[in-house]
C-alpha cells in the first residue's frame, strides 16, 4: 500500500477490518514501524468504537472526525457510515477517501443486505475520486457478479487478480475432491438416508449444516 501510493501519489491508506478485536494490533503493529520518533498518532489513527475514553484524547477525537492522519484502521461500519450516515459530522471525513489505497480484509464478511450499497460507493471512489481498492479474503463473494447487477455489481477490470492465475493457484493448492451425489433439493429424512449409507459404506461420515437445530434435527432422524 505504501509503495502503490507513492508511485500514484495517492495522499492515504485506510485499512478497514470487519471485526474491532482485530484493530489494536493491526494498528499497534504500524505503529510501531511508522512512527519512530514521532508523536503517537500522527501517522497512524484508530477509528473504532473499541477505543477506550480515558485513552482517547482531544486530538484524537478531532483527528477522527476528518481522518486528516496518512494511515487510518477503521471499521466497516465507520466507512459505510461516512459515506450514508445521516447528519454532516460524518460527511465532514469523506473526502479523505479520495486518492486513497482502501484495503478492506476479510470483505467475505460484508453483510448481503449492503452488497449493491458497498458496490456502488466503491464504484464512485474508484472511477471518479482517484482511490483504489483491494479486497482480501480466502473466499472472495462475487461482488462483481450479484444476483441483481442492475442493482450495482462491482466494476471489476480483467486484470483485477493481485495474485496472478489463481486458477493455477487453486489447482496446486487442492485438497479436497468434491463429488455430488445430490440431483435435488434435499429432505431431512433424505439427508440422514445418505449419510447412514455413507456412514455403512466408509464407516464414516461428516454432515454440514449451517445451524444447530439443522444438526440436531438430523442426527435425531439418523437415530
Amino acid at each position: 500500500a505504501l509503495r502503490h501510493a507513492q508511485r500514484y501519489g495517492l495522499e492515504h491508506i485506510f485499512y478497514i477490518i470487519p471485526y474491532t478485536s482485530i484493530i489494536d494490533q493491526n494498528a499497534e503493529t504500524a505503529r510501531r514501524i511508522l512512527e519512530t520518533g514521532l508523536p503517537p498518532g500522527s501517522v497512524v489513527l484508530e477509528h473504532h468504537s473499541n477505543i477506550l475514553p480515558e485513552k482517547e484524547t482531544w486530538q484524537g477525537k478531532l483527528l477522527a472526525q476528518n481522518w486528516d492522519v496518512p494511515i487510518i484502521f477503521t471499521t466497516m461500519a465507520q466507512f459505510l457510515e461516512t459515506l450514508f450516515g445521516s447528519g454532516t459530522s460524518k460527511a465532514r471525513r469523506m473526502h479523505n477517501l479520495a486518492r486513497s489505497v482502501l484495503v478492506f480484509d476479510e470483505i467475505q464478511t460484508l453483510p448481503p443486505r449492503l452488497t449493491y450499497l458497498f458496490c456502488n460507493a466503491l464504484n464512485f471512489l474508484v472511477e471518479e475520486c482517484g482511490s483504489t481498492a483491494l479486497l482480501c479474503t480466502a473466499t472472495q463473494p462475487l461482488l462483481g457478479r450479484p444476483p441483481k447487477p442492475e442493482k450495482g455489481r462491482l466494476a471489476l477490470s480483467p486484470e483485477c487478480e493481485i495474485v496472478p492465475n489463481p486458477a493455477e493457484l487453486f489447482t496446486a493448492l487442492r485438497r479436497v475432491n468434491f463429488i455430488d451425489h445430490t440431483t435435488k433439493t434435499m429432505t431431512l429424512e433424505e439427508i440422514g438416508s445418505l449419510a447412514l449409507d455413507e456412514l455403512e459404506q466408509s464407516r464414516s461420515c461428516l454432515v454440514v449444516v449451517n445451524t444447530k437445530k439443522w444438526a440436531e434435527s438430523i442426527y435425531r432422524s439418523c437415530r
